[in-house]
């Protein structure tokens, strides 16, 4: 995972901006555009940019303010399954929050104390496809001593799967909470196996599919 400055190029991408407060949110957005970003969308609600002309935005610059204490994980893998890129923007750091996020698709994280420039940067890396912790929240963890495990990027219904089989439910009851085939769901755990094993996590058998999902906030004890 990177940390730091993720080269600096310039990438010229709708970008959307999320966040509860007018002023953070009117700030944050004309600091992106003084970075090189185009930003037409800025909205205190994610729900509302499934409305917005702009629709989905290339990238998605989520404040966890803007969620009003609710978990970020259902946000943010509705918005990449609408296809944008998220960037995570929260106030504390959090390794179970931040591996969450991940999970779910997140992209980047970085701090209300960042920068917009940082911000941007951010940004350009998620909208390449890489994952970014800004310097703040990668000295945070450091000093936290608890170090940071890649999540895989998990689709919203591999997710789901490996939620329900690590919760202790046979495949083919998850495969009909779900509403598929037996063999589709077993696809999808499949790939969430595949997705773990590809980042040096094994999780071939129950036990470890269980501890990944644990660990990862896809289940809680």
């Amino acid at each position: 995972m990177a940390t730091g400055d993720p080269e600096g190029a310039r990438v010229d991408t709708v970008v959307a901006v999320v966040e509860a407060d007018p002023s953070v949110r009117d700030r944050l957005a004309a600091g992106l555009v003084a970075a090189g970003l185009a930003v037409p969308v800025a909205v205190a609600d994610w729900r509302l940019l499934s409305g917005h002309p702009h629709h989905p935005p290339a990238a998605v610059v989520l404040s966890v303010s803007s969620l009003h204490g609710a978990h970020p994980a259902e946000s943010i893998g509705a918005l990449r399954a609408a296809g944008s890129r998220v960037v995570v923007r929260t106030v504390s750091v959090e390794v179970a929050r931040l591996r969450a996020c991940l999970a779910a698709g997140a992209h980047a994280f970085v701090t209300t104390a960042d920068d917009a420039v940082v911000v941007a940067g951010a940004v350009q890396a998620a909208l390449r496809g890489r994952q970014y912790l800004s310097p703040r929240v990668a000295a945070a963890l450091r000093l936290g001593g608890e170090p940071v495990v890649p999540a895989p990027a998990l689709s919203p219904q591999e997710a789901r799967t490996l939620s329900l089989y690590a919760s202790g439910l046979p495949l083919k009851n998850v495969a009909r909470v779900l509403g598929v085939s037996y063999e589709t769901a077993k696809s999808y755990l499949d790939r969430v196996r595949d997705k773990y094993a590809a980042i040096g996590r094994p999780a071939g058998a129950k036990a470890q599919l269980r501890a990944r999902a644990l660990e990862d906030g896809h289940l809680t004890e």
